[in-house]
């Protein structure tokens, strides 16, 4: 096997292990959501006020929390392998740079994205706890007090939500420079020409997932193509190795 098919075999090694972590992370994101709705029949049943609500959903606030972080340290593991196979790919073909920069954006748009969410998350307790106050008030009866805090409070909360949908737009374009690596892996000689299918579900399911009600469809595209991405860098893998 010469160097430059050394130099492929190890980048595409990371591209694996990188769609192996992304899938997993994908798949924890969507459990992570279960034990709310599964809390949900329960919430609605049983609670009569809405701190009443809010106890009734605390057990499933707890392991949904771990389950989205861990999630989410997945995938900024997978976002590393991702990088450092895009970095091997550029040394192989300039034009493979370009995966490089999208690996570089996505990690930085999912560093402002956790940063923005810790700082959500350190304000919600007191949110719930102003919204209870509120709606557990007897009809007729306003507080000013609460009401202009609530607005003060939410109106501080503003930027930070413009500043994490920056980091999420960085992320999604840097997703979709990475995927037009991946549809020119298909050019390479040696690996398999139909990566360039799964880099167009890669790009179509990221723009796909700003649509609201596609973005179901855009994350079903999405996992298929990173489950294509591993099935194609295993036989890419084998085929250099084996020549």
């Amino acid at each position: 096997m010469s160097a430059a098919d050394s130099s492929l075999v190890s980048a595409l090694k990371d591209l694996k292990l990188g769609s192996i972590l992304s899938i997993l992370s994908d798949v924890l994101s969507i459990i992570s959501v279960l034990p709310i709705l599964l809390s949900l029949p329960r919430m609605f049943m049983r609670a009569e006020t809405p701190r009443e609500m809010l106890r009734q959903m605390m057990p499933g606030i707890v392991p949904t929390v771990l389950l989205f972080a861990a999630a989410l340290a997945v995938g900024i593991i997978s976002l590393y392998f991702w990088f450092r196979a895009s970095n091997e790919f550029k040394r192989h073909d300039e034009r493979l740079g370009i995966g490089k920069i999208g690996a570089i954006l996505s990690i930085i748009g999912t560093g402002i994205i956790i940063v923005s969410l810790l700082i959500l998350f350190a304000f919600l307790p007191q949110m719930i706890s102003m919204i209870g106050s509120a709606i557990e008030m007897p009809p007729g009866v306003t507080d000013e007090t609460i009401g202009r805090q609530f607005a003060m409070r939410f109106l501080s909360l503003i930027p930070i939500v413009v500043v994490m949908l920056i980091g999420a737009l960085i992320y999604l374009v840097g997703w979709i420079l990475y995927g037009v690596m991946v549809m020119r892996l298909g050019e390479v000689q040696g690996l398999n020409p139909d990566f360039k299918y799964a880099g167009i579900l890669m790009i179509a399911g990221t723009l796909l997932s700003l649509i609201g009600n596609l973005a179901i469809i855009g994350l079903v595209l999405e996992l298929v193509s990173l489950i294509m991405i591993l099935v194609y860098s295993d036989m890419s893998i084998k085929s250099l190795t084996s020549s």
